[in-house]
């Protein structure tokens, strides 16, 4: 064999026992990371999943909401869901649209905020061994006319709903959406 065969030869064989070695060395290895790997995404998964399908219950349920708010002649622009209630607003009308499921059975309402004067969150607590327990959360609305009752919006009662999630937030964001309808 020449010389330059000879060299050729050499590096092919050491290249083919280094990858050979490579191989026995950390198939073990490569086997663990991709078993962890599969662990992790097999554990991740599923929280994905029911994120994904939420939003897209939460914009079908959302788009069959509006569509009921539009036979009842109002337009929604603004709205939100949270548990098995929807609140939206038509600005033209200055009507709000609140909807509840009872048992897969909807039943919705309307406000004419022109006949309010004003809406103030409230918080029903209680203390109990040092902690604050949150009872309800609700929208307080004023009538301009003193012989009318007050009207409450409902975000939380802990009666009915299981836990609190983003209810606090929600009932902030609407109070401040349904004063500045009422103050124009």
């Amino acid at each position: 064999m020449s010389t330059d065969v000879r060299i050729m030869y050499s590096k092919r064989c050491i290249i083919i026992r280094f990858i050979s070695q490579f191989k026995k060395q950390n198939i073990m290895n490569i086997t663990i990371l991709l078993i962890g790997i599969g662990s992790v995404a097999a554990f991740i998964a599923p929280f994905f999943l029911f994120q994904y399908a939420r939003k897209d219950k939460s914009l079908k349920v959302q788009k069959e909401l509006k569509k009921v708010a539009k036979d009842n002649g109002l337009n929604i622009t603004e709205c939100d869901i949270w548990d098995d209630k929807f609140i939206g607003i038509d600005p033209a009308e200055n009507m709000i649209f609140l909807l509840k499921d009872i048992n897969n059975k909807s039943a919705y309402s309307t406000i004419n905020l022109n006949s309010f004067k004003t809406c103030k969150l409230q918080v029903e607590s209680r203390n109990e061994k040092h902690i604050r327990v949150v009872d309800g959360i609700y929208l307080l609305l004023k009538p301009k006319n003193a012989n009318e009752s007050d009207k409450k919006i409902n975000f939380y009662n802990s009666n009915t709903d299981m836990s609190i999630h983003d209810e606090m937030d929600v009932a902030k964001k609407w109070e401040k959406n349904i004063v500045s309808a009422i103050i124009p």
